[in-house]
């Protein structure tokens, strides 16, 4: 092993911590939570749009479920090539690349009348949006302060909630006036009209600057430190002898390797069926309710999955803040998801419980996955982090694509009957497998001490 002169990124990251929160940082938190509830509204659209495409383009069950799939595969080919990418080449770049592309595609959708058309742009819209968001939690994380990490995350991560929540009131207001191209259209040019945000108003990662070690990258850690803490003394955090560890440049096999296989796998297992319920609930509840409540109703219903996420996206991070045991709590909490599954069979035809037990969904389904999303780039050591994000929330991409494809299938006939405790299990399978991952973590510490 060299060792060789070198800014001392450890040093840096301390400093963070130990300092309170800054405007700059707070800048960070605002736009990533803009870029998300961007993200969030995008992934929306086809889900408020689907009773409506169903009548204009004649489609049935099955060529929905292309149209959901092909969403969600791009997602997971996004968050597979361009998470990595960002831990390579700068998180920034990545980011400007991934919101262009979910911007332009998503206007290619409005443009579309050919439904396979719809679904290729469908599919680019999802390699974009599945790049932004996994770069998005990696930045929040690594900018705000150890003890204001979870809150903070959660409040950046809450756009997704609130932007998908947005999409029904959008939907309700605008398909009044204009045409269904137009949400299309809507959730394109927004996310194009944030990249000169992103490009002059947030900063590179911390990691992709320390590796770069230029003077440009050195200067820019400068203005960064300087706006974090006028009062910085920059001679502690450089001048230092750094091992250069070869490791650090391991991609995807650093989650396999140093003791990461057990958790690596536990956690990608979570993912992959917490966003199989959760996408197939929010794709295919619109059909599910298509016969028992009108458009308007329906979309309201839909949110209320959402909105409850964001609820418990907040609460759920106080409590963690508070109680410290994320892995418990989030168990726990998709438990809880698990009782309200097995018993909203009982209030189908209730309109207003109804709301409450989508909401409560919600609140525990979204809000567990919210904080597994945050809990996620813990994990893994700082130059492997946004790999390990965008690796898990492929798995959990992979869930969705299956859960988009299986809501056809689910969604006819009489199983629709047993749709809701047939997805309790898989609620099931994420509380027993963070459990395993916080057994296996407190027996580690164990073995330390």
């Amino acid at each position: 092993m060299a060792y060789e002169p070198h800014i001392n990124i450890y040093a840096i990251r301390a400093f963070i911590d130990n300092n309170k929160i800054s405007v700059f940082q707070l800048k960070v938190i605002v736009i990533c939570f803009l870029i998300i509830l961007m993200d969030g509204f995008d992934i929306s659209i086809v889900a408020y749009l689907a009773p409506v495409l169903k009548q204009k383009m004649a489609l049935n069950s099955e060529s929905l479920s292309y149209l959901f799939v092909s969403g969600v595969l791009g997602l997971m080919l996004g968050s597979m090539i361009l998470g990595p990418l960002a831990d390579q080449i700068g998180r920034k770049r990545v980011l400007i690349f991934s919101t262009f592309v979910y911007g332009v595609g998503s206007i290619l959708c409005g443009a579309s009348s050919d439904f396979s058309l719809l679904v290729l742009f469908r599919f680019i819209t999802g390699i974009g949006l599945g790049g932004a968001m996994p770069i998005c939690i990696s930045l929040c994380s690594e900018y705000s302060p150890l003890r204001y990490r979870m809150l903070l995350c959660t409040l950046s991560w809450s756009g997704f909630t609130v932007g998908i929540a947005i999409g029904s009131v959008i939907a309700n207001w605008l398909l009044q006036y204009l045409s269904w191209h137009w949400l299309f259209y809507f959730g394109g040019i927004l996310p194009l009209m944030s990249i000169p945000l992103i490009i002059f108003s947030l900063p590179e990662s911390l990691e992709c600057l320390y590796k770069r070690n230029s003077s440009h990258a050195v200067a820019s850690l400068k203005r960064i430190i300087y706006a974090i803490n006028n009062k910085a003394n920059w001679s502690n955090l450089t001048n230092v002898l750094h091992p250069n560890n070869s490791n650090e440049r391991q991609t995807v096999i650093a989650l396999f390797t140093c003791g990461f296989t057990a958790v690596t796998i536990l956690l990608w297992l979570s993912f992959f069926f917490s966003l199989f319920v959760f996408y197939l609930l929010t794709y295919w509840l619109p059909i599910i309710f298509e016969g028992i409540y009108d458009y308007n109703k329906i979309n309201y219903i839909t949110s209320m999955l959402p909105l409850g996420g964001t609820l418990g996206a907040f609460l759920l991070a106080l409590l963690i803040d508070y109680r410290k045991e994320a892995f418990v709590i989030l168990a726990a909490t998709y438990f809880m998801a698990m009782v309200f599954l097995l018993i909203i069979d009982n209030f189908i035809y209730e309109y207003y419980e109804l709301l409450f037990i989508v909401f409560m969904i919600g609140f525990t389904l979204a809000g567990a996955q919210n904080g597994l999303n945050l809990i996620s780039a813990t994990l893994y050591p700082a130059h492997a982090r946004a790999t390990g994000v965008s690796w898990a929330m492929a798995s959990g991409r992979f869930g969705s694509i299956i859960g988009s494809y299986a809501g056809a299938w689910l969604t006819t006939g009489s199983k629709i009957s047993s749709l809701f405790s047939n997805l309790s299990l898989g609620t099931l399978i994420c509380g027993i497998a963070l459990l395993m991952i916080f057994m296996i973590r407190r027996y580690r510490r164990l073995i330390i001490t």
